[in-house]
């Protein structure tokens, strides 16, 4: 499959990162790119590059648009790239929503210490509550700050029946702020099922991917595992070819910059771990195990002069676990979940409250 991409001004693309999720290329001084055509691919898209747009499927629903589907009669795939006005964004935000997790259930949720249950959609709380105070978050920023999001996962759980459009429905108020908005995959978005799988590709694409901000590299897997007899494994692990891919992406990422890798299961705890899985070796988190791909992980992260940053959900609750891996200090950002306790009430396990972070990235 090969391609040309092009600015909006007709000039070539050179030098842009392009992948089908099993390889990765870069364009030529013309813009062309050439993929080796792969059974297995399901989307061809590119590394946004820090001194372009995001684009997004439209003004009301600002959700990444970085791909397009891979078809057997198709072998062109072209992209058009904007330039940002100010070059490459120095300093911007970027909101980090954990486990929106809506269902196709009303929730026991109560406003009060009484027996008055609300009859309201987790969908609709999600809009009512997270993104209207992620819109007055915005608004208090300067309106020249670059906004960003990423969802770390389980958009939606398919509790109380399957729900044909609640993935779009997540997706349509996920992208109803003025963020451009990224996600990656959890378990509950596809639960071991290719039809649930199949809803969170059709409105997001990929499930590894990369893209660009500032001076950060930000890397989204799928690092859900399922087995047949644990449902999945904790904690997440990576395939060999998962491994390939990531290892191209990153030959082709400037050691200057800093990697932020997006994922959803935890990779330095769980107490599901996979066979070559390592026992963290704490006296307090007795039978946990960090994953069996962390160490080669770190080594290739360890490269970049900016340094890395482990981003996930999953746990609903809020913590910065570290742990040391073969002598080194690692820290995993956990962030707590937007639903809380699934929508049952306004806190996450730990007792943090419903809600969301923002990093500030400042690079000048």
């Amino acid at each position: 499959i090969s391609g040309h991409l092009t600015f909006t001004d007709g000039t070539a693309a050179k030098g842009v990162v392009v992948s089908d999720g099993t390889s990765c290329t870069r364009t030529d001084s013309t813009g062309r790119y050439a993929l080796l055509r792969d059974k297995k691919a399901r989307f061809v898209f590119y590394t946004v590059p820090s001194d372009c747009e995001v684009p997004v499927h439209s003004d009301s629903d600002r959700t990444a648009f970085f791909y397009q589907p891979v078809t057997r009669r198709r072998a062109t795939y072209d992209f058009r790239l904007t330039r940002l006005p100010g070059g490459i964004e120095r300093n911007y935000r970027m909101v980090v929503i954990g486990d929106p997790q809506v269902t196709n259930a009303m929730n026991p949720f109560y406003t009060g210490p009484n027996d008055n249950q609300v009859e309201k959609s987790d969908v609709a709380r999600f809009n009512d509550e997270t993104m209207t105070d992620i819109r007055r978050t915005i608004a208090a920023l300067p309106a020249s700050t670059p906004v960003y999001g990423l969802s770390m996962g389980d958009n939606v759980q398919y509790y109380g029946g399957y729900n044909s459009e609640l993935q779009q429905q997540i997706r349509a108020a996920l992208g109803s702020s003025r963020m451009r908005l990224f996600s990656v995959i959890g378990n509950h978005d596809q639960d071991g099922n290719a039809l649930y799988r199949s809803k969170w590709e059709q409105c997001w694409g990929p499930t590894d991917y990369s893209f660009n901000r500032g001076n950060e590299h930000y890397v989204c897997l799928n690092n859900v595992q399922f087995t047949r007899h644990k449902s999945y494994y904790s904690p997440g692990e990576l395939t060999d070819r998962q491994m390939k891919w990531l290892r191209q992406d990153l030959a082709l990422t400037p050691r200057h910059m800093r990697v932020v890798l997006c994922y959803h299961i935890p990779l330095t705890f769980g107490t599901i771990p996979g066979a070559k899985a390592s026992p963290l070796g704490i006296a307090s988190e007795e039978g946990h195990y960090y994953s069996s791909r962390l160490p080669e992980l770190l080594k290739l992260l360890n490269q970049y002069e900016g340094g890395y940053e482990l981003f996930c959900g999953h746990t609903h609750f809020a913590m910065h676990h570290e742990i040391e891996v073969n002598g080194e200090r690692v820290v995993e950002h956990c962030h707590a979940a937007a639903c809380g306790n699934i929508w049952q009430s306004n806190i996450n396990i730990c007792g943090t409250p419903n809600g969301y972070y923002v990093y500030a990235f400042d690079d000048e």
